[in-house]
């Protein structure tokens, strides 16, 4: 998030500094520029519960965990049909949500990082 309050996904090879307030690192990326990674393989048979953010053109972020073991591929291409262009794996199967609003509140186990809304 920057100090202007505008989300944003970019590759740590083009990352600055300046006018950063809060930023995670991790990857890889799912979608670069509305297209799915070109390291991800359709029909690929690494699976795992997966989560991830994505940026809609409105500058609207999407945060998605799967329910079911998914792969990359398929997993970015949930990100493509919502209209994201640009999409960030965060997580694997040591994924957690707490989330009231949808009956979900898985407490076990410990956490890394951890994104919130006060929405």
């Amino acid at each position: 998030m920057t100090s202007e309050e505008k989300a944003g996904i970019k590759s740590s090879q083009f990352f600055e500094f300046e006018g950063i307030e809060y930023a995670t690192q991790s990857g890889p990326l799912l979608l670069i520029r509305e297209e799915i990674n070109d390291l991800f393989n359709e029909g690929s048979t690494n699976l795992n519960i997966r989560n991830g953010v994505g940026v809609l053109p409105d500058g609207q972020i999407i945060f998605a965990m799967s329910r079911e073991k998914i792969n990359f591929y398929d997993f970015a291409t949930f990100f493509q049909e919502q209209g994201c262009q640009f999409a960030l794996y965060l997580d694997g199967f040591i994924s957690k949500m707490y989330c009231p609003s949808i009956d979900h509140f898985d407490l076990t186990g410990n956490s890394g990082v951890i994104i919130a809304s006060a929405e």
